[in-house]
C-alpha cells in the first residue's frame, strides 16, 4: 500500500500514514522530506520503532543533533534524548517532563541551529501531555506591515543561558 497523507492545521502540518519508518527506502526518505520541509510538521502514527531504527530513520532526514543535556541521552544511543514525567524514586526520568518549557524553539542556542525536531512517542496519555507547534513564517506573514518593517533587519540572541 503506498502512503497517504492528510493535511492538518491549514495545510502547516501533514499527517502521513500507510507506512512502516523502519523499512522506508530512499525514494520514500525523499518523498517524506520533501513533504516535512513543505508542511513544516510532519505526524507519522503507529510506528513501532528501536532506538535504532530511529535513529536510522532520522540520520536519513537530516543531520543528527546530540543535545547538551546529557543526564537524559538513552546511554547506548546519544542522539536520543528522553523526555518524560515519570520518576523513579524520586528522580526524572526525562527532561520537561513537567511543563518545564511551556513556549521555546529547539536549539535555537547552536552556533548552526538545527532545521527540525523529531519526537516520538512511546506513551501519550488519554488526556493532556499536548505538543503544540507554530508557523512561524505565517505569524510574519500575517504581521502588519509596520511592524514588518520594525523587525526587518534585526538580529536577535537566543542563549540557553539566564540573564542576570
Amino acid at each position: 500500500m503506498a502512503m497517504s497523507t492528510q493535511l492538518l492545521g491549514n495545510g502547516f502540518a501533514v499527517e502521513i500514514n500507510d507506512i512502516d519508518l523502519a523499512k522506508v527506502d530512499n525514494a520514500a526518505i525523499a518523498e517524506l522530506r520533501d513533504l516535512w520541509m513543505q508542511h513544516k510538521v510532519a505526524v507519522f502514527r503507529d510506528q513501532d520503532l528501536s532506538d535504532d531504527a530511529l535513529v536510522s530513520f532520522t540520520e536519513r532526514m537530516g543531520p543528527l543533533f546530540v543535545h547538551v543535556r546529557d543526564q537524559f541521552r538513552a546511554l547506548d544511543r546519544p542522539e536520543i534524548m528522553y523526555i518524560s514525567n515519570i520518576e523513579d524514586d524520586g528522580r526524572p526520568l526525562g527532561a520537561l517532563g513537567n511543563g518545564d518549557l511551556h513556549w521555546h524553539s529547539d536549539q535555537t542556542y547552536t552556533r548552526r541551529p538545527v532545521f527540525g525536531t523529531m519526537m516520538y512517542a512511546i506513551e501519550v496519555p488519554e488526556d493532556g501531555g499536548d505538543t503544540w507547534f507554530g508557523d512561524l513564517a505565517a505569524a510574519y506573514a500575517a504581521m502588519p506591515e509596520d511592524l514588518r518593517k520594525f523587525v526587518d533587519g534585526r538580529k536577535a540572541c537566543f542563549s540557553i543561558e539566564k540573564k542576570t
